[in-house]
């Protein structure tokens, strides 16, 4: 094997706490010894991590305090340690760490905020898109309607917890102490405003089915379908334009084809 890759290899495996023989290629330096030289490169690994999981996931670390919130950090850096060259992608399976390990698996609200602060990082991350307007909407011949499909903004998110996750989420984000655990299907949209800036709010069932229905590639024609399961017809057309209306100007919607 090529020396420096395998002196790479072992330094990493050092630094990922696992048994190495790299102290045996460093060179001797002034005063400082090898082992000492060696520990603070292993200690600046972990700490370059957990600074990452401090500033991706600001919420979730108040929310379970200095104690376990270490034992997260270092229980995730050994089962998940980083293995991208950006730190963007190293907080990604952290979701699913916490659903599976204890004794955060105890408590499903712990995943579910994680799983929320890293779709806010998606949507804020997300590709710059155009976005559609109403008028584009309003110049559309009455004939081409039944037939028209939606393609969204790749920044648009959807997020459902069986927990009052978010209520949470924007206790702590306000510096409110967090209401207490509440076990309630609740779902939420989340994306880019048109103004660069990340908003999320509430989806109730009606919303919710033509996103997902469009999402699938209905026409709007199918998702009017749909949309009667839910509500009286004679509402149904006044509701569909209405949300149709908001989501150009919410910014969620690219293109009308």
């Amino acid at each position: 094997m090529n020396s420096l890759k395998e002196r790479q290899r072992q330094l990493l495996d050092y630094l990922r706490g696992h048994s190495s023989d790299i102290a045996a290629h460093i060179g001797q330096q002034g005063n400082i010894s090898t082992e000492l030289r060696l520990g603070i490169y292993h200690n600046a690994y972990r700490v370059r991590l957990r600074e990452t999981l401090d500033s991706d996931l600001p919420v979730l670390g108040q929310y379970l305090g200095d104690d376990l919130y270490r034992q997260m950090v270092a229980g995730y850096i050994e089962q998940y340690p980083s293995r991208y060259r950006s730190l963007r992608h190293f907080a990604d399976n952290l979701p699913a760490f916490l659903a599976s390990q204890a004794p955060f698996c105890e408590h499903p609200q712990i995943a579910g905020l994680a799983r929320f602060e890293r779709l806010l990082m998606d949507v804020f991350d997300a590709p710059d898109a155009t976005q559609a307007e109403l008028s584009e909407l309003q110049q559309l011949p009455a004939e081409q309607w039944p037939g028209l499909h939606l393609r969204f903004h790749p920044g648009l998110q959807l997020f459902s917890s069986d927990y009052n996750v978010v209520e949470i989420w924007q206790a702590l984000k306000a510096e409110r102490p967090p209401p207490p655990l509440r076990q309630r299907e609740n779902h939420w949209m989340l994306w880019r405003n048109r103004q660069r800036l990340t908003e999320f709010s509430s989806l109730d069932a009606p919303e919710r089915l033509l996103l997902q229905r469009f999402l699938q590639g209905d026409t709007l024609a199918g998702a009017a379908d749909h949309l009667l399961q839910l509500i009286p017809e004679q509402e149904a057309g006044a509701l569909l334009f209405e949300t149709l209306q908001q989501w150009l100007n919410k910014g969620l919607i690219c293109r009308l084809i």
